[in-house]
């Protein structure tokens, strides 16, 4: 385990973001499992996020006759 450093500067920005579920629980001031926001919860949260990111993307094929097909 890393040693404790209390003059260590705090970023500024989130690296990871929690799921969209905790998230929405938030805004809604609802309660939110603590698992979202550790190293494992965030992870997980990436990792669908990333799932869901290849499932919407598309890409332009050129046909044999010079028209685009998604």
């Amino acid at each position: 385990m890393l040693a404790f450093n209390p003059n260590r500067p705090v970023a500024s920005a989130l690296q990871k973001w929690p799921s969209e579920y905790a998230i929405k629980h938030l805004e809604a001031f609802k309660y939110v499992p603590p698992w979202y926001f550790t190293i494992e919860g965030l992870a997980d949260a990436a990792k669908i996020m990333q799932q869901d990111h290849a499932k919407e993307s598309l890409t332009l094929t050129q046909e044999a006759e010079g028209s685009l097909a998604l």
